[in-house]
C-alpha cells in the first residue's frame, strides 16, 4: 500500500494491519472515510446495532479508543512505518 494512501487515514490503517486486514480490505475503508469525510483520526466504522454506533458520526476516532495501551500500539505501529504520530494530522 503506498504510504500517501496510509497518511490520509493513517490509524483506520494502523486499525485495519492490527486485526490482520489484507490491504485491497484497509484501502475500501480509507477510500469511505475519504468520499465520507469522516475525521482525520478514525479507526473504523461502527457498525449500525454496534454498541458504539452514533447515526450522527458512525467513525470511531482515536479519541473514542478507551484503552490506552491500544492507542500506544496503533502510534508504535505508524512509527514503524516513519509515520509521527505526534505530528498528526497531515495536510
Amino acid at each position: 500500500m503506498k504510504l500517501e494512501t496510509i497518511k490520509k487515514y493513517p490509524y483506520i490503517w494502523a486499525w485495519g494491519k492490527s486485526l490482520g486486514s489484507f490491504d485491497y480490505y484497509i484501502e475500501m475503508q480509507i477510500a469511505k472515510a475519504v468520499a465520507e469525510q469522516a475525521p482525520w483520526d478514525a479507526c473504523y466504522k461502527a457498525s449500525e446495532g454496534s454498541t458504539c454506533f452514533n447515526k450522527e458520526q458512525p467513525w470511531v476516532c482515536l479519541e473514542h479508543i478507551g484503552n490506552p495501551a491500544l492507542r500506544r500500539r496503533l502510534a508504535v505501529r505508524l512509527m514503524g512505518i516513519g509515520i509521527d504520530a505526534t505530528k498528526l494530522p497531515y495536510d
